[in-house]
């Protein structure tokens, strides 16, 4: 979360960041995504992440870049990446989504 709020301090068109929910429990998780992405707005700013759970992606992203074996394999909107092939594929599971009851993307894995 500190290295979160040093990278917000600053003032930049482009903001990366690795995995900053890393080791976070939920409540925290969520805290940190939604002022990240209140951030990009009020300063209309990008943010790249690199994020492994779908369902934040799924609920915090504007676009999605599916990388595997050093290329690129799916991108788009949450619901285009979320819904296609490729990403069974890459993560070895089936895959199916849900609307949420606030009308959010809900990624339901499944062991092949």
């Amino acid at each position: 979360m500190v290295s979160v709020a040093q990278a917000l301090i600053r003032k930049s068109d482009v903001y990366l960041f690795d995995e900053p929910t890393s080791a976070l429990d939920l409540h925290h998780q969520l805290d940190v995504l939604s002022r990240i992405k209140q951030a990009m707005i009020t300063r209309q700013s990008i943010g790249i992440m690199a994020l492994h759970d779908l369902n934040l992606a799924a609920r915090f992203a504007d676009h999605l870049i599916l990388l595997g074996q050093g290329r690129i394999l799916a991108q788009g909107t949450p619901q285009e990446v979320l819904r296609s092939r490729a990403i069974s594929e890459t993560y070895g599971v089936e895959i199916e989504i849900a609307t949420g009851p606030r009308e959010d993307l809900i990624v339901h894995a499944y062991a092949s």
